[in-house]
């Protein structure tokens, strides 16, 4: 049941109500990338991932280039005005549906696939922060969708403070987090470009967890790294110690940040 942090993004839409953003975004002229999110490497047992971001402005995300194994796919976005609607990484396709001006759903559909597509909804309190993000399996026909796990969040402040999993198999597990003082990089990226929350919890917060814990698993994880003077990261390890067996941490995860300057 672990979970990986900070996060692995991928997207998803197509249809919206009328008032799509809470925010109208005005482009200054001759705005520059400075500060955004430039590439993300993750190295861990299972080899190397590398994401790199290219924009058209500071409020547009046109592609994330994923490479792994020396082998590279590229996800492109589209936009209707200034809202996100669909992206496109090889043989999937993600849309994006908005209800009251908030991300409502998405949709993940692959090509080939006829008979049911994945989708993720999204619950929210009524200070806008998420609630709950469920997983379901959504038939063509009509029929039914299958229910395939969730999160349920609570938060302390701008971050999470806690959720809960649940899996398909009744199975739930618990996570509890702190923070520290240093940024989580894809908030700006979330918050302020994309304008949509993320599919993963763990890149909700505004801040990085500087530690978390897991209820039955009985797992305990640490993040240290060096971070810039405006405190977003440069690089992150996470570790873990299972606390049943006890013994040393051990290095799960390694990441690199670059931004653009």
């Amino acid at each position: 049941m672990t979970r990986i942090f900070p996060f692995l993004l991928l997207f998803f839409s197509f249809l919206s109500c009328k008032e799509d953003r809470k925010i109208e975004p005005v482009e200054p002229a001759g705005a520059k990338l400075t500060g955004l999110l430039k590439a993300v490497t993750l190295r861990s047992a299972a080899g190397e991932t590398r994401m790199e971001y290219t924009y058209a402005d500071s409020l547009t995300l046109k592609s994330i280039r994923y490479t792994q194994g020396g082998k590279s796919t590229i996800e492109t976005f589209t936009y209707e005005k200034d809202t996100l609607r669909t992206s496109q990484a090889g043989d999937t396709l993600k849309k994006y549906f908005y209800r009251g001006g908030r991300l409502s759903w998405v949709e993940k559909h692959v090509t080939g696939q006829t008979v049911s597509y994945q989708a993720l909804h999204y619950v929210y309190f009524s200070n806008g922060s998420v609630g709950t993000i469920e997983r379901r399996v959504h038939h063509y026909n009509g029929t039914d969708s299958r229910y395939n796990g969730s999160f349920t969040i609570t938060w302390g402040g701008k971050n999470i403070g806690t959720f809960r999993e649940r899996y398909t198999n009744g199975l739930v597990e618990d996570y509890y987090f702190q923070y520290g003082e240093t940024r989580n990089p894809f908030t700006r990226l979330y918050s302020e470009t994309l304008r949509i929350p993320s599919e993963d919890p763990y890149a909700l917060s505004y801040n990085n967890p500087s530690g978390y814990a897991t209820l039955f698993t009985a797992m305990k994880y640490r993040t240290e790294g060096k971070y810039l003077e405006n405190r977003l990261p440069l690089s992150q390890t996470l570790s873990e110690l299972d606390l049943e067996k006890g013994g040393d941490w051990n290095t799960i995860k390694q990441y690199t940040f670059e931004y653009y300057e």
